[in-house]
């Protein structure tokens, strides 16, 4: 099998470059043609030129062109909104991209610094008390999307949080329709709790409501 690189056409609008492959056997039914994207780095990397080369250079361009559209796949992802690294690395390999190739692009994206996961982590972390959770919940989402929860900066920053006020505006959002009693009293206590409230917390939320 003759392998040679026919072409190298830069894309430099997209970072990218296109390596068109050549392969021929011994018959003329034995011809192949392949393009492969690669990133500037990628190639200026490996030193490529047009020409004929081995099969293992061309097996380390078709691996590299693997991370390269999982690069690419990994950034279009990260435009839509903040993703954890184990959350990208999912996504891709959702989307065709083996595990390897997956894992290494969302390292090359947080070198690159397009995946901050401690800024990341700390939007999700707001997101989720603008929407009334508790600390504990917080927490809880945060580890489910592959977040640290125990970041310094989210710690901090949850730390400054009035969780019992938090646990007042969610409670009352859900007597917004009056005030229950008795066991109905006793239901939404409980679902307080499943969310992640102490019961010191809604008790005190609930005086609060009972005052006004």
């Amino acid at each position: 099998m003759n392998i040679r690189i026919k072409s190298i056409t830069p894309v430099p609008d997209k970072g990218i470059v296109w390596v068109t492959l050549i392969l021929r056997g011994e018959s003329a039914e034995q011809y192949q043609k392949e393009k492969y994207p690669l990133l500037l780095s990628q190639y200026k990397e490996m030193g490529l030129q047009a020409g004929e080369i081995d099969a293992e250079t061309a097996e380390r361009i078709a691996d590299a062109s693997g991370i390269c559209r999982a690069f690419i796949k990994g950034l279009t992802s990260l435009s839509y909104g903040d993703r954890s690294a184990r959350e990208l690395t999912y996504k891709l390999v959702q989307k065709g991209c083996s595990k390897a190739h997956a894992e290494e692009a969302v390292c090359m994206l947080i070198a690159a610094g397009y995946l901050r996961e401690s800024s990341a982590a700390l939007r999700e972390a707001e997101r989720s008390v603008a929407k009334l959770r508790s600390r504990r919940r917080v927490e809880y989402d945060l580890r489910a999307k592959g977040y640290d929860a125990s970041d310094a900066d989210v710690q901090g920053y949850l730390d400054e949080v009035d969780f019992d006020e938090v646990c007042r505006e969610a409670l009352a959002r859900q007597c917004r329709h009056g005030i229950p009693e008795g066991d109905e009293r006793k239901k939404l206590s409980q679902k307080m709790v499943a969310q992640g409230f102490s019961s010191s917390q809604i008790k005190a939320a609930f005086e609060v409501l009972d005052a006004q």
